[in-house]
């Protein structure tokens, strides 16, 4: 079985969480920003009381998605997740989420 695991960006340091919300991807980078920044202002309008994480686990796209997500400003914190190359598929994403 293939490792689970290419990367793994934690910039806040994030090691629990009461609500997540996973936003998987692959080659998604002229399109994540927007999901992100609607995910963060329905965090803190509806859950601002929660500890909350938006987490994007990726197919290790070759394009500039990694970036984008982790650029695009938010109070949210973010965890950026990627398979290995060559595991593809949004079951993988989700397995990683897991």
């Amino acid at each position: 079985m293939p490792e689970r695991f290419e990367k793994e960006v934690n910039p806040d340091n994030i090691t629990r969480s009461e609500m997540v919300v996973c936003i998987p991807s692959y080659n998604e980078a002229d399109s994540i920003g927007y999901p992100i920044t609607q995910a963060d202002k329905g965090i803190r309008k509806y859950f601002g009381d929660k500890t909350c994480v938006i987490i994007n686990c990726d197919n290790n796209s070759p394009d500039n998605t990694k970036q984008v997500f982790l650029d695009t400003p938010t109070e949210t914190p973010k965890i950026y997740l990627s398979t290995p190359p060559g595991v593809k598929g949004k079951g993988n994403n989700f397995r990683n989420l897991f």
